[in-house]
């Protein structure tokens, strides 16, 4: 029988990795798959009965556990012995172009290479890397929550993401800025942390902005800036339009979650996102003002406020777009990764 170790940002971390991470373990669970789980985050005594806590050294797991197949997902590539009888997948995290040699020389050994989305794969296949195409799962409740009494008779744009420099949110803020003076009845959301480790203090730009009171919200759930599925699904149902300035994104499951729910979105036209957007017919793209050169070598998108505030304004009275999720729901990409485990 084929043992599974998975090796990703752990699943109770309500980042975007750490809940795919999460539904596919307990996915191939369901399907009576032997998995356990190595979380990058995880500390101490485990939160899941196929946790595994952190260790440096992953042959101690591999050799304990008698494990046949290991799958690393993310930027994260933990060194093991690579021997007879153990198949190594990599799902593949690409956000910009083109593909940085060190990432692509960590990766080349891999049996096998997943990408989550049509633009890594063609990122992968540019630099003569062949890749199976398994895209994020949708995992959200529906659900039909009630608009809160302070955000009645209001026009929402919902921006989700953590608070990292390449997610952009400050340009985000910049462009809803611009538009206040312009357009009535406007809100924004953020769904990030303004004081996250390693991120913009994104509080104190907002204070210095000088925005008007109730205009922007830091949403905050039970678990404070960290919303739980529930909480993020109920946000998606009362708000009306998604919009984000990422500098680049491998998949972007916000926005697939999004358009779930039927709002129209704004996006850059680069990455994935720009992919998505414009093969499902989600909303409008930004323009990139120029791809500015990062420190792996590779290119990324840098977006103008003031295009972003302009699209803001023609999408303002879009209605609901019905979206068609057949492919990302979650059995149908669970029934790919068990062609790939058995």
């Amino acid at each position: 029988m084929n043992k599974i170790l998975i090796v990703g940002p752990s699943p109770h971390m309500l980042t975007g990795y750490g809940i795919v991470g999460k539904y596919l373990i307990e996915g191939l669970i369901k399907n009576e798959l032997n998995v356990k789980f190595m979380g990058l985050q995880t500390q101490g005594k485990p939160y899941n009965d196929y946790e595994l806590p952190y260790i440096e050294d992953l042959d101690y797991y591999i050799n304990r556990y008698e494990i046949t197949h290991i799958l690393t997902i993310g930027d994260f590539i933990p060194k093991f012995e690579k021997k007879e009888g153990l198949k190594w997948i990599h799902h593949a995290t690409v956000q910009n172009y083109p593909l940085p040699r060190v990432i692509k020389d960590k990766i080349k050994g891999a049996d096998v290479l997943i990408s989550p989305s049509p633009f890594v794969q063609r990122m992968l296949s540019n630099s003569g890397l062949k890749s199976t195409l398994i895209p994020h799962a949708f995992t959200l409740p529906i659900t039909n929550k009630e608009r809160p009494d302070i955000l009645k008779d209001k026009k929402i744009f919902l921006c989700v993401g953590t608070n990292q420099i390449q997610k952009n949110i400050v340009t985000v803020i910049e462009a809803f800025r611009k538009i206040l003076s312009r357009i009535e009845n406007v809100v924004l959301i953020l769904i990030t942390n303004p004081f996250e480790q390693g991120g913009l203090d994104l509080h104190k730009i907002f204070q210095n902005l000088n925005f008007p009171p109730n205009s922007v919200f830091f949403y905050q759930g039970k678990y404070g800036y960290s919303l739980t599925r529930e909480e993020l699904a109920g946000i998606y149902s009362f708000s009306n339009i998604y919009v984000s300035a990422s500098m680049g994104e491998s998949f972007s499951l916000p926005l697939l979650e999004a358009s779930f729910y039927g709002l129209p979105a704004i996006v850059p036209e680069f990455s994935a996102s720009g992919d998505f957007v414009e093969t499902y017919e989600r909303g409008l793209t930004i323009r990139t003002k120029l791809m500015q050169t990062n420190y792996s070598l590779s290119k990324q998108a840098l977006i103008d406020s003031n295009d972003l505030a302009n699209t803001m304004i023609k999408i303002v009275h879009t209605k609901k777009i019905k979206f068609n999720s057949k492919d990302f729901e979650l059995d149908n990409v669970l029934t790919k990764w068990l062609q790939i485990f058995k």
